[in-house]
């Protein structure tokens, strides 16, 4: 088996449902489109693996083989130990009230995976998937939060059971929220000591402004209990079935506005510091056309919209640094990345606008195309790629 090969320089994550075939089956195409890490869903979940009391079938539901795919592909991989109650068996439910068996858990899953798996997530979304067992008389919609309190105990528990089986092993904390509140709870709860990276997801995204402001109110709030230079990670990013105009005003088609969002997420992530981010699901038809997954590739064995997007982005960009940003007015938005063949800028607007420099510009699409635009030019929703720095003195960038 091979080494583990860590590419810190790359941002970019994805999903795999290691349970459903459709998702295991683009493991390959995910890499090739530029994703170098894994949020492994499902193989590290005690209710797929869990085949009775304290005895665990690592291959049940093609764990065993969705986690081998992705190590041998090549991706650094992001374990989930995660506990779903309204799948859970009665004999461990609720979780926090059969610790002996969730320590039982994590030893047995650090130990089948340390070999591949150097990050772990605790717990998946602790604001919505920590729940009270549902009685058996609750209507339908029944849903009660369980105590973060007891969230907390368990995140303690696990991180010493990781840092004791694999002192290089990093503790991700559950995700809360942009919002920041459970962020602030778990500090509240003393846990600012076992984790190591925190966690978010932000799977809406109405504007850059905003992404700002509450990516702001994060790194305020770690900053405040002395977690300043903490990693920050979003493991669930979008566009995870929000509308197109939540985040482009300009409407458009689902299949084209999560082209578009691979490339406005990466330009956001390293202008927030935001150290890596996760495409939630990312051959999942959140736009319910009738498939239960958009594929990667169409007929032609080309990559669909999303992907190629991915991939050109991932082609022009590489695992290049941003070194400056700037919004015109408040709908056009410039990131220019250092690349090894120079500056880049990546280019789009949040509302069509007319743009004027002083020279005509060869750009690329976001698909690849070349294009060139004139001294004046409607820049919509589409991001473009310029080899050059367009804010630089020379080009007179500005609204027309």
């Amino acid at each position: 088996m091979r080494d583990i090969v860590i590419n810190n320089n790359s941002r970019i994550g994805g999903h795999i449902w290691g349970s459903i075939a459709e998702s295991r089956d683009g493991t390959e195409d995910f890499y090739e489109a530029g994703i170098r890490w894994i949020r492994s869903t499902r193989p590290m979940e005690m209710d797929d693996i869990l085949s009775g009391p304290f005895t665990y079938d690592f291959h049940a539901n093609g764990c065993e083989e969705a986690s081998n795919r992705q190590f041998q592909a090549g991706f650094n991989i992001m374990g989930i130990l995660d506990f779903e109650h309204y799948r859970a068996q009665p004999f461990c439910s609720p979780i926090w009230e059969h610790l002996a068996e969730w320590e039982a858990f994590t030893r047995a899953c650090v130990l089948h995976y340390k070999d591949r798996v150097k990050y772990w997530e605790v717990i998946n979304e602790p604001p919505y998937g920590w729940l009270m067992p549902k009685p058996a008389d609750a209507p339908a919609d029944y849903w009660e939060r369980g105590p973060i309190s007891e969230y907390a105990k368990l995140l303690k528990i696990t991180a010493g059971i990781i840092r004791e089986l694999d002192p290089e092993a990093v503790v991700l904390c559950g995700s809360s929220m942009y919002d920041g509140k459970f962020l602030r709870l778990f500090y509240e709860q003393g846990c600012k000591d076992y984790f190591d990276i925190a966690t978010v997801h932000y799977l809406h995204c109405s504007h850059p402004q905003q992404y700002h402001r509450e990516y702001d109110l994060l790194r305020s709030i770690m900053a405040e209990y002395g977690d300043a230079d903490k990693p920050l990670w979003d493991t669930e990013c979008g566009p995870g079935g929000e509308r197109a105009d939540k985040y482009v005003r300009t409407h458009v088609g689902y299949i084209e506005y999560q082209a578009c969002s691979n490339v406005y997420r990466h330009c956001l992530a390293h202008a927030t510091g935001l150290q890596r981010y996760f495409w939630f699901n990312p051959n999942w038809d959140w736009d319910k056309t009738g498939k239960d997954y958009v594929p990667t590739r169409d007929e032609n064995g080309a990559f669909t919209p999303p992907y190629q997007a991915l991939n050109v982005m991932t082609g022009i960009l590489g695992e290049s640094e941003l070194t400056a940003h700037r919004s015109l007015g408040d709908e056009v938005h410039v990131y220019v990345f250092a690349t090894p063949t120079g500056p880049v800028s990546v280019i789009w607007a949040t509302e069509p606008s007319r743009l004027c420099a002083n020279v005509s510009l060869e750009a690329t699409s976001m698909l690849g195309q070349p294009i060139t635009l004139g001294k004046e030019w409607e820049q919509d929703h589409l991001p473009l790629y310029i080899q050059d720095d367009i804010l630089a003195d020379r080009y007179s960038l500005a609204l027309r």
